[in-house]
């Protein structure tokens, strides 16, 4: 995001936006951690045998079983970029109210994951536990503030702020 933004290739950030709007609106029940460049939500690997490989090394993989495993910095991931689509007045098409409603409604996820504390769970280690990171943590929560508050829903903003989410009711 930082990157398009610096280089003023507002086009391609607004279709950024578009394929992670789509993944929002499309996600049923959890954002997954992997998605195909076209959006498609399953991506079951298979073996290409016609193709040799790098190096003749193969065999070639399509997909990747990873899409199945629930990894809730995945959220975190989609968080931090969209709220630019809010902020970001140079952009064609900015996210509304509908937008932010979507947006809300897969946040219910993360309270159910840590119903304290705004936080993004990452990839789990071998044993199985999960190890948090504050700065997604933080940087989740502030954006979610910010884009309630810039939207005019103070009552979200300070839940935020206060590091909790939870449902919109």
């Amino acid at each position: 995001m930082q990157a398009l933004n610096r280089l003023g290739a507002l086009d391609v950030l607004e279709k950024y936006l578009g394929y992670l709007r789509n993944i929002v609106d499309s996600a049923k029940g959890q954002v997954q951690p992997l998605y195909s460049v076209m959006g498609e939500s399953e991506l079951d690997e298979t073996t290409a045998a016609y193709l040799a490989g790098y190096r003749s090394m193969g065999p070639v993989r399509r997909g990747n079983a990873a899409y199945l495993r629930v990894q809730h910095d995945a959220y975190g991931q989609i968080v931090l970029p969209t709220a630019q689509g809010f902020l970001d007045h140079r952009l064609l098409r900015m996210a509304d109210e509908r937008d932010f409603e979507n947006w809300s409604k897969w946040a219910k996820l993360l309270e159910n994951a840590q119903p304290a504390r705004c936080r993004i769970v990452g990839i789990p280690y071998p044993t199985g536990s999960a190890h948090l990171f504050s700065g997604d943590e933080l940087g989740c929560c502030d954006r979610l503030a910010n884009v309630a508050a810039h939207i005019g829903k103070p009552d979200r903003a300070a839940f935020w702020r206060n590091g909790r989410i939870a449902s919109i009711s």
